[in-house]
């Protein structure tokens, strides 16, 4: 050794040189040491680490795959403890527009809440607190500033209304009257019906899509309905035996006999002056029968059918007998033959619903 320091002190930028080599050597070493002891942790202290919760992709699908999420939820930072204690997040699920989500969030009060969820608010919608997703029943009203509870429901319920214009046709009536000209079981159309409309304005509310509640505001008359007029024959009909359609007013139910001009029926012989004169003046003929003037009318125009028998047909009331009385009707006919043949029998007289008196 000394031999060396002999030889440094000989050489003396030798020795410079050796000098640097061994402080650079030194600094190395005492910077190792230091490094070393900062960045070893010391096991007997536990800091307190910012842990922020990250939902990766494959989350993400996971919770999708088991319907648990419909929609990106917000996952909020944890902080420290001391900085939490005091604002730990809040677990709120809401249900709008048909998708149920839960979030953690750190706002006060609902609105805010919504505006962060990028969910809008209308001024007309309600916002229902309720106690279980799954309940329908509303055990409060909500507003944009109530505040934030945890484990809240908040169903928010879409309202809107609109005014709803509909068209009614008011129906015409129709009106019926008697035509006492007209065959009975015959009509006649003498003024047209015609519909009339009405716009009937209604409001309609919804909530989530459905309506609640539809009611008539207004009504503005289009056009008033023409009532139709329709008149309705009064006149009965009959059609006789041999086809002929007889129009009556009135049907009598009578007793029938026949009589002629001759002596054994009338008590007058030919060279009588009254002989064959019937009781209106008029010469006896078929077709003038003797009634009684109580019961049917002198000059009353009718038709006359005998049961089992062809009608009498149509007569006039233009004579009057001591035998006939009451619904007692006397035919004349050509004949005593036919008289005493007939005897009496029974039938209907039609009063003629044309009165025109003697017909011959």
């Amino acid at each position: 050794m000394k031999k060396i320091i002999d030889f440094l002190k000989k050489n003396d930028i030798l020795t410079a040189c050796l000098a640097v080599l061994v402080a650079v050597g030194l600094g190395f070493a005492i910077s190792a040491t230091v490094n070393k002891a900062l960045l070893t942790p010391d096991s007997s202290v536990s800091p307190e680490v910012t842990e922020t919760v990250v939902k990766t992709q494959e989350v993400n699908r996971y919770l999708e795959s088991r319907g648990e999420i419909t929609k990106p939820e917000f996952y909020i930072q944890q902080e420290t403890k001391e900085e939490t204690e005091d604002s730990s997040a809040k677990l709120v699920t809401y249900i709008a527009d048909g998708i149920t989500t839960k979030v953690y969030c750190m706002e006060d009060t609902v609105g805010e809440l919504f505006q962060l969820a990028g969910v809008y608010i209308d001024s007309s919608d309600r916002l229902e607190k309720r106690e279980y997703t799954w309940s329908e029943a509303a055990s409060g009203v909500l507003s944009s500033s109530s505040p934030i509870e945890d484990g809240m429901v908040i169903n928010v319920v879409r309202v809107d209304s609109e005014y709803v214009q509909q068209e009614v046709v008011v129906a015409y009536t129709t009106t019926y009257r008697d035509n006492n000209t007209m065959d009975k079981g015959t009509t006649k159309v003498v003024q047209k019906g015609v519909n009339g409309k009405t716009v009937e304005t209604y409001k309609v509310i919804r909530e989530n899509g459905q309506v609640v509640s539809k009611e008539k505001v207004s009504t503005q008359v289009v056009s008033y309905p023409t009532n139709a007029i329709v008149e309705v024959g009064t006149v009965p009909v009959f059609y006789a035996s041999n086809g002929t359609k007889v129009r009556y007013s009135k049907k009598i139910r009578v007793r029938l006999t026949c009589y002629t001009a001759s002596y054994k029926d009338t008590g007058k012989h030919p060279d009588h002056p009254e002989f064959g004169i019937t009781y209106s003046g008029y010469m006896a003929r078929i077709g003038i029968v003797a009634c009684d003037p109580a019961y049917i009318p002198l000059n009353t125009n009718l038709y006359v059918t005998i049961d089992g028998l062809p009608d009498y047909g149509f007569c006039w009331t233009g004579d009057i007998g001591g035998g006939v009385k009451g619904d007692h009707l006397d035919l004349y006919v050509n004949t005593q033959e036919e008289s005493d043949g007939f005897g009496c029998k029974y039938g209907y007289a039609y009063v003629l619903y044309e009165q025109t008196g003697y017909p011959f």
